[in-house]
């Protein structure tokens, strides 16, 4: 009998916090549309009849939502994301979110995953142009270009991150930082950036003007391709500085710096981790066109 009654309640606490567990989580993600031609008005749930903002469905959306945007251009700057959702476009060279250089385009303090679209033309007189993220942010097959971030305080034009970062099959290209981490700012302990597949080129700023890694943050680099980016001052593909960073089958191209590190400049305080890298073709006024290392680098297998 006492082993029935054992039975009977380990049955009900399991569904008892079975219970917790379903009242905890979202119990029916939405995906939510939208098209240049739609209307806010309305929830945003029917294909048919699509919202015509980021702004608006992100209003209406929920924890695990998805919001599809359609082909087109959006003309929208400052969208803040502090809820846990997915956004889709309709392909790199389709979908743009287009902030023409009146703010910065993205805020994410929450868990976002953004795939398929382009985020550009974005300016902001501080820390990323084009995105800032504080959250946890995935892009996929997106393209982050022709962000500027001006000023004194002009970091990471394209992307300042400083939580979680992933990169996948992206491009950051063409973007401009009057100060430093033109492509991206990747900046203190809590900093993870993991790029994988990905692009970074065309960037410009004074220190890092493809990325600064900085402040204790951690970066790791897995088959991407950091080119024609140019420092004026040190770092031009990538300044590591004070901070983590380890690659694996990465090529520096074409990068140039009017002082050093043409390619990169592992800076000080600094580790860095190069397996498989190839440096070719980058160029410095005075040391390191290729790699200029005044730290901690363990290389093999360089080219």
């Amino acid at each position: 009998m006492n082993a029935i009654m054992k039975m009977k309640k380990c049955k009900w606490l399991s569904l008892f916090i079975f219970a917790i567990f379903i009242s905890s989580a979202p119990l029916f993600a939405t995906t939510r549309y939208i098209a240049i031609t739609g209307t806010d008005n309305g929830t945003c749930v029917s294909a048919s009849t699509p919202c015509k903002t980021f702004v608006y469905s992100i209003g209406q959306a929920s924890d695990g939502d998805t919001i599809r945007a359609a082909a087109g251009t959006y003309a929208e700057h400052d969208i803040g994301i502090a809820k846990n959702l997915t956004l889709i476009g309709s392909g790199i060279g389709n979908t743009y979110i287009n902030s023409s250089f009146v703010g910065r385009v993205l805020d994410v303090v929450s868990t976002v995953t953004i795939s398929d679209m382009t985020i550009n033309r974005g300016e902001f007189a501080g820390f990323g142009a084009g995105i800032f993220n504080a959250g946890s942010l995935t892009l996929i097959r997106v393209r982050v270009d022709r962000n500027l971030a001006t000023g004194a305080n002009g970091y990471g034009a394209g992307i300042c991150n400083t939580r979680t970062l992933n990169l996948n099959s992206s491009y950051v290209s063409g973007n401009v930082a009057d100060a430093s981490g033109g492509g991206i700012y990747n900046v203190g302990p809590a900093a993870i950036a993991t790029l994988t597949d990905s692009t970074v080129s065309g960037n410009m700023a004074q220190y890092g003007a493809g990325i600064l890694n900085y402040s204790e943050a951690t970066m790791n680099l897995t088959n991407t391709r950091i080119s024609r980016n140019d420092a004026s001052v040190t770092g031009g593909g990538m300044d590591n500085n004070s901070a983590t960073a380890v690659f694996n089958n990465v090529t520096f191209s074409a990068n140039s710096a009017d002082l050093n590190g043409g390619g990169m400049k592992n800076d000080v305080n600094a580790n860095a981790s190069l397996t498989n890298v190839t440096f070719t073709g980058n160029t410095a006024k005075t040391f390191g066109g290729g790699l200029y290392n005044v730290s901690g680098a363990t290389l093999q297998e360089q080219i």
